[in-house]
């Protein structure tokens, strides 16, 4: 919810005929926010291609329907757990700095270090095998390279 608000609120200068901004080169705080934003969503897409590839171990690896079910209603009920886990503590953050424009910087730094906790677990928790088995997917990387922009 509070990543949709800063979203919402830094959106309207994506509007501007303006070339795309070099996260690199970024100096204010708008410029700034931004970037932590695109970083956010990336590092969502990136959980949400790891969680669907945890869903299809779950089903794959079920003893038929029924189990499949319901490991993967509790992995589901886990993700929305976390998903709540991650606005309370975030909006916990952003409240924190309130009163400067650093907060929604913070806020989306939180959301991007918890997001990348949570790729990480679906892919240690669900992704790995315990022989020889290579991984579904490669172990998500603890912090942004060109590298890690694909799945």
């Amino acid at each position: 919810m509070l990543i949709l608000l800063v979203a919402a609120l830094i959106a309207p200068g994506q509007d501007r005929a303006e070339p795309p901004l070099d996260c690199r080169e970024a100096m204010t705080t708008l410029e700034i926010n931004d970037c932590a934003a695109k970083d956010v969503a990336t590092q969502e897409a990136r959980m949400a291609t790891y969680l669907a590839a945890s869903v299809e171990v779950l089903r794959t690896e079920a003893e038929g329907p029924e189990q499949a079910e319901t490991v993967i209603a509790e992995l589901q009920a886990s993700q929305k757990a976390w998903q709540a886990y991650a606005d309370s503590a975030c909006g916990t953050v952003y409240t924190r700095w309130q009163s400067g424009s650093i907060r929604n910087l913070m806020a989306l730094s939180c959301r991007e270090r918890l997001t990348r906790q949570r790729t990480h677990t679906l892919w240690t928790d669900y992704l790995l095998y315990l022989d020889d088995t290579p991984p579904d997917l490669p172990e998500p990387l603890p912090r942004s390279s060109p590298e890690e922009d694909t799945p």
